[in-house]
């Protein structure tokens, strides 16, 4: 760790040993059921900004559709990463899991535990007969420059499509000033 120094030229910098590091545990893969659900919420608020109650909500109604929850954890119980998917049909793989949310807190650049929580994910798609895992990331992530895009190609994933998306209002009927933009002419 860096320490302050004195000298005469004001305060600069000593650098001293870290200090050592224990290397990552073992991670096992679960599915979480619903009693177990909170385990994950804090991963999943980091990268979703959501509530609690949405969250179990939403997680309840992925486990009843036959998704699921993949959550990576280790042997002191902290869960370093978790995988939210549901089971879907698909136009270009015809089933796919489709994961909504991969949180990974990572120390490391290798990925141990984003690539430990792939790898579950590749053998549920195998095991329920899918022919894709199709990832959901935030948009930054399509950025040729981005490490989250490299991130993802180191794992063996292309980036295939990109969505956009349009908030809709509460239960409140559209406005006129809520409708599609009309079109423009072009001259």
């Amino acid at each position: 760790m860096a320490q302050p120094a004195h000298s005469g030229l004001g305060i600069g910098f000593k650098l001293t040993k870290f200090p050592r590091c224990e290397p990552m545990p073992d991670l096992r893969l679960s599915r979480l059921d619903e009693s177990r659900l909170p385990l994950a919420y804090p991963l999943i608020r980091s990268a979703a900004r959501v509530s609690q109650a949405r969250w179990e909500a939403f997680a309840r109604q992925l486990i009843a559709a036959g998704g699921g929850i993949l959550v990576a954890s280790a042997d002191d119980g902290c869960a370093p990463g978790v995988a939210a998917f549901p089971r879907t049909g698909s136009l270009r793989f015809e089933r796919a899991l489709q994961v909504e949310i991969l949180v990974a807190f990572e120390l490391s650049r290798g990925a141990p535990v984003r690539r430990a929580l792939c790898d579950g994910l590749e053998e549920i798609a195998r095991e329920t007969g899918c022919r894709g895992i199709v990832f959901t990331t935030p948009a930054r992530n399509a950025d040729p420059a981005s490490a989250g895009r490299s991130g993802w190609e180191a794992l063996g994933c292309r980036l295939e499509t990109v969505g956009f998306v349009r908030e809709l209002a509460g239960d409140a009927p559209l406005r006129r000033s809520d409708r599609w933009p009309a079109r423009r002419r072009r001259r």
